[in-house]
């Protein structure tokens, strides 16, 4: 039995076709990558809505700036997953609460934080 292409013959070329955007990109939740330094290293535009900045404003942020909430976990030695909820406060001085994961460090001592606005799933 011959195996069946992924792309139809007259489709685009994978090797070929320009890049669309990344799938962190279309999330409404956001997601950041702190170093092992306490800064941001990867902001998505999730993030940037949520916390009302421009990603690429954020890129380079100490975390205790940005995420106040999530920072003693992200300081902490765990070696595992954490999960909460908290208030952060935004650019413009406005308030919201998020639910978060921060993941435990990979080698390199970075952590993944996924989170999202639920100000309006508590009223």
């Amino acid at each position: 039995m011959q195996a069946r292409p992924c792309m139809p013959a007259d489709g685009p070329d994978p090797t070929t076709a320009a890049p669309g955007p990344s799938i962190l990109d279309t999330l409404a939740a956001g997601v950041v990558v702190v170093g092992a330094d306490g800064r941001l290293t990867y902001v998505n535009p999730g993030a940037g809505r949520i916390l009302r900045c421009p990603a690429e404003d954020l890129l380079g942020a100490a975390v205790d700036d940005v995420l106040v909430p999530m920072s003693a976990l992200l300081h902490a030695p765990s070696e595992r997953e954490e999960r909460g909820e908290g208030e952060v406060r935004r650019v413009d001085g406005t308030r919201t609460v998020v639910g978060f994961s921060v993941s435990a460090p990979n080698a390199q001592g970075e952590r993944t934080v996924l989170f999202q606005e639920i100000t309006g799933l508590l009223e």
